[in-house]
Order: structure tokens, then sequence, then C-alpha cells
């Protein structure tokens, strides 16, 4: 499936948003199978990144 990054840039703000107002805590997953660019733009939304490696 294919989305604009800007878009879902928006999308995951307004989300992130949502709930840091409401004093939850929010995870977001993302495969490691996209590109840097992606990963990296995406994990501006989050307060900290926690990467798993499997062997």
């Amino acid at each position: 499936m294919s989305v604009d990054l800007r878009k879902l840039f928006r999308f995951a703000q307004a989300i992130s948003g949502r709930i840091d107002s409401s004093g939850a805590i929010g995870v977001f997953v993302i495969d490691r199978s996209h590109d840097e660019r992606t990963v990296n733009t995406l994990g501006q939304v989050a307060d900290g990144r926690i990467e798993v490696r499997i062997r």
C-alpha cells in the first residue's frame, strides 16, 4: 500500500497530539523495510525510539 508521506506525517502528528493532551501513552510501530527517510520523518512525532533487531 502506498501513501503520501506528508499526509501520513500530519495524521500521525494529529494522533500524537491527542494522545499527549489526554495524558495517555501511545506506541507507534513501523516496519524497518521502509526507507530511512520515511522512518526518520515519522520518528519526529515521537518522544523516543526503541529499535528491536531480530537476528
